[in-house]
């Protein structure tokens, strides 16, 4: 895995990495294998913000032994890293998890950055700016096969799916110093 190029938003510093496809492979064969599963329990836990043809196993996680793997690889680069949680999100054709933050703090959660690893091209995530003097009120992130991102937990950030296909995602809560 090669480091990309980072982002400096809104005075916010976005990690991007890119997992080639040899590495990212392995991870999405598994998440096909799980889809529907993944997919019942969304119906049964709730799809957690989705409009539209959207789901996803955030309230009881599927375990992805691949994404830990991949995971696992990214604790040299930082003096901690350390995932809470993690799931998986699936969006079709007019699909969107409106405007939302992962920040947990207020309920003793320790976590401060959080993750998305996009397993498809297909849509992307809008990041709204936090700041009132920003020259962008929005930064719009394409979905790319492999890329990793890592952004503060309280960004404002949206994921949509206006395209034909499947957005695929992996979302995590991660502590990182």
């Amino acid at each position: 895995m090669q480091q990309d190029k980072n982002l400096e938003l809104f005075c916010t510093k976005i990690f991007v990495f890119k997992f080639t496809n040899k590495e990212i492979e392995p991870l999405i064969n598994e998440v096909l294998l799980k889809k529907e599963e993944i997919k019942k329990r969304s119906l049964v836990f709730s799809n957690h913000g989705g409009v539209g043809d959207y789901y996803s196993d955030y309230n009881n996680p599927i375990q992805l032994h691949e994404y830990e793997k991949l995971m696992y690889s990214m604790v040299n680069r930082f003096n901690t890293f350390n995932v809470f949680e993690y799931w998986t999100a699936f969006y079709n054709k007019n699909s969107v998890h409106d405007t939302h933050k992962h920040a947990n703090f207020l309920n003793g959660g320790t976590n401060n950055f959080s993750s998305i690893l996009y397993l498809s091209a297909i849509g992307g995530t809008t990041f709204h700016s936090p700041n009132l003097t920003s020259m962008e009120d929005q930064f719009d992130l394409p979905s790319e096969v492999g890329k990793f991102i890592i952004f503060p937990s309280n960004l404002l950030h949206k994921g949509e799916n206006y395209h034909d296909g499947e957005r695929i995602i992996i979302s995590s809560n991660i502590q990182l110093c």
